[in-house]
């Protein structure tokens, strides 16, 4: 899709206008149904001068049905805030209880990124520890971490280990990684034009109440 020239605020307007349109679909239908009903009836009306036929009124609502349904749901395929598109999720990893993707979030660009690490758990852990490794050596600096549960419940360093940037969370003890969904991220500079994930890994160990567990994987 071809971004709009000139101020650079349109296209992300734009794109935000997409994702929050929700059509009255409802409202629509009614319109259609109404129509064909009223030819159903066989009641005869006279026509508005310079009306155009019963006919091309039905086919004409659905067709502007069809065509706001299509146009709305091909903006919001488009409109991830980089302005590659909404593409599909990174495949699982699954062990026991957990189900965790990693990915590259799309607010990232060429000089600063993001890596988030999704946990789905479907029962609580009572071990936890992640690392979300970076490859890149001495270019790659951090920017910050943070994750959805709270802060006080992990222990979290930071440090450059074999030419990877790695961001280490560990459950204190006593702590819980609650059944749900979770999220942790890292935040980081990198050299110009931009990063290669498929080269970044993570690493969880965990404990659930029936045993221990490991989960590994990489990014897109």
């Amino acid at each position: 899709m071809t971004e709009p020239s000139g101020d650079p605020r349109v296209a992300p307007a734009l794109r935000a206008a997409a994702r929050a349109h929700r059509p009255d679909r409802e409202r629509m239908r009614a319109r259609v149904t109404a129509g064909m009903a009223d030819g159903a009836a066989g009641v005869p009306r006279r026509p508005r001068a310079g009306a155009p036929p019963r006919w091309a009124r039905v086919a004409g609502a659905a067709a502007a049905l069809a065509l706001t349904v299509g146009a709305v749901t091909l903006a919001v395929g488009r409109a991830a805030p980089d302005g590659t598109g909404g593409g599909t999720p990174p495949a699982a990893v699954t062990a026991g209880p957990l189900s965790v993707w990693g990915e590259v979030d799309p607010g990232s660009h060429t000089y600063w990124s993001q890596s988030n690490v999704t946990v789905r758990a479907d029962r609580p852990l009572t071990a936890f520890s992640l690392e979300l490794r970076v490859r890149g050596g001495d270019g790659v600096r951090s920017t910050g971490a943070w994750r959805t549960l709270p802060g006080e419940d992990f222990d979290l360093t930071v440090s450059q280990e074999g030419g990877e940037l790695v961001h280490r969370w560990v459950l204190r003890p006593g702590a819980e990684v609650p059944a749900g969904e979770h999220v942790f991220a890292a935040q980081y500079d990198h050299p110009a034009g931009g990063h290669e994930p498929e080269h970044d890994r993570y690493l969880i160990r965990a404990t659930a109440a029936d045993g221990p567990l490991t989960a590994e994987g990489g990014f897109r």
